[in-house]
């Protein structure tokens, strides 16, 4: 079994490892970018602010940290300064904790529930493609999971030592993002039970140590969520606002007119496959079975997920990344089900599924990306004195490659409120242009489902995209899962599955030239 652990181990670090400067240095992902961002403002020791709180401190010490110990080694000081450098430093490091948790994930469920269902959910997690995915990405989902599983095995024993040990790992979460303070309920759990009322003092002795070593290290690791707390206090307004739906931004829009709880299952199918129903089920059945048996390492297992799935499921905005810190528990519920179950067919199909789901979604990595196939095409096709629209809110092409042209690029602004000053914006701008470049899926796809609120950009996309507005699709340029010859379209994901690292370019010509009367016309229904 250990040699089939070190196996399972070695496959994962390779998918996670595997073309992790996926971008050749170009931050395609808005997050990495803020976050590079805050690292070049660290000077250790003299300037600790990083002035950005979407994420904790410790993410941007730590990549700060080892930066300077890249550029020591290397002499290469962009290193510190260079946002896609930079954002591969923290790959590294999100590459690194996700393969340490492929042991945890083994260690967790060998210790809750059997040695079998640890060697499985190991499996499932080296072939997760929601884990390779973020393994490839500078943000802190990885490090979550990496700190849930941590927790969950320090909570299978409490002593004094433990109990420090938990604090320890909660403060450091909490200084990664400060909505994993949810974490703390797993430790709590397991200190108050069983048997709420016995050796009270103990417990709250126990209770006590645990929240002053958590703000401690918190502290510690993110100091200035306190001594700033007033732009720590304005980002969490904005952040939540954006998450609770109290105001909408370009990026939210999508999550219009969608189901909680069942959106986010969707989105988890995408994430994970068919995996996601199994261990949904597996939790449930965990449930029932808490009811009957009351025992008190289930409910150390299970208070998390109830609690989080039931919180999040109920936000506006839905983004995969949500989902991160509910799959892990997902994965074990999954092994534990197939172990209780234990039939060689459904170990087959559900293994087949799984592996096939992994290796078509890392097939993603082996390719170019499609921003630089998509600007080698532009470079040989279109002229340099065309004018080429990129869209509002949407990173444009081409991109600033050697030898790039120059063109003159302009932006649509598509997200402003429609009205008749728009409709002749659209007109003035669609007659002089030559080109338009849709360079992810995020404007296209959304846009044409919000007719009640867009009304004129909604058939803007409609004709522009059915070839009725005189522009011609003359390149599509996609990346989908895929695996021999099958292709796995998904367009229809939330989008920032897709966006960051395969998005989906259209190009479009400017063929029929027509007025701007003729425009007008269009944009008016005709």
């Amino acid at each position: 079994m250990k040699k089939f652990l070190i196996l399972i181990i070695i496959l994962g670090a390779f998918f996670r490892f595997t073309h992790i400067n996926w971008d050749s240095f170009k931050a395609f992902h808005p997050d990495e970018r803020n976050i590079s961002w805050a690292v070049t403002r660290i000077r250790f020791f003299d300037q600790l602010n990083p002035k950005f709180f979407a994420y904790g401190g410790l993410p941007i010490y730590l990549y700060r940290a080892l930066g300077e110990g890249v550029v020591t080694i290397t002499h290469n000081p962009a290193w510190l300064t260079d946002w896609g450098r930079i954002a591969v430093i923290g790959r590294c490091v999100s590459a690194t904790l996700s393969t340490i948790s492929i042991l945890l994930i083994y260690l967790v469920g060998a210790v809750y529930f059997a040695p079998a269902v640890g060697v499985l959910s190991a499996a499932f997690l080296a072939f997760s493609p929601w884990a390779i995915r973020e393994a490839h990405f500078e943000t802190t989902e990885t490090m979550l999971v990496f700190f849930l599983l941590l927790l969950l095995l320090l909570a299978t024993k409490i002593s004094t030592k433990r109990t420090l040990m938990l604090g320890f790992v909660w403060g450091l979460a909490m200084a990664a993002k400060t909505t994993s303070s949810l974490f703390g309920i797993i430790p709590i759990a397991a200190i108050w039970l069983p048997h709420f009322l016995k050796k009270f003092p103990r417990k709250l002795f126990y209770t006590f140590i645990l929240l002053g070593v958590a703000v401690i290290i918190f502290y510690v690791f993110s100091p200035y969520t306190l001594l700033d707390f007033t732009h720590f206090r304005e980002s969490m307004t904005y952040e939540s606002g954006v998450a609770l739906g109290r105001f909408t931004v370009p990026y939210t829009l999508q999550f219009l007119h969608t189901t909680p709880y069942l959106y986010q299952i969707q989105t988890m199918l995408w994430q994970a496959g068919p995996l996601v129903i199994v261990g949904i089920i597996g939790l449930i059945l965990l449930v029932v079975s808490l009811l009957t048996t009351r025992n008190s390492s289930l409910v150390t297992f299970l208070i998390f997920p109830i609690i989080y799935f039931g919180w999040i499921g109920s936000w506006f905005a839905k983004f995969n990344r949500y989902n991160v810190p509910f799959l892990p528990f997902v994965t074990v519920a999954a092994a534990w089900l197939m172990v209780k179950i234990h039939n060689k067919f459904l170990y087959v199909i559900v293994g087949v599924i799984t592996i096939y789901w992994c290796l078509a979604n890392f097939t993603i990595y082996l390719r170019p990306q499609t921003r630089f196939v998509a600007t080698e095409w532009m470079f040989a096709h279109i002229p340099a004195d065309a004018i080429i629209y990129t869209e509002h809110w949407n990173d444009g092409l081409p991109l600033d490659l050697p030898d790039a042209i120059p063109y003159r690029r302009e932006v649509l602004t598509v997200y402003e409120p429609d009205n008749d000053a728009k409709k002749n914006y659209y007109a003035d701008n669609l007659v002089v242009g030559d080109f338009i470049i849709l360079s992810t899926r995020r404007v296209w796809a959304t846009m044409p489902r919000l007719g009640e609120k867009y009304p004129l950009t909604k058939l803007f996309y409609e004709r522009l995209l059915n070839g009725t507005l005189g522009y011609k699709e003359v390149g599509t340029f996609t990346s989908y899962p895929q695996l021999f010859d099958i292709v796995v379209n998904d367009d229809g994901a939330e989008e920032t599955i897709q966006v960051y690292d395969h998005p989906t370019v259209r190009i479009f010509q400017n063929v029929g030239r027509y007025t701007q009367e003729q425009y007008l016309k269009l944009l008016t229904g005709y």
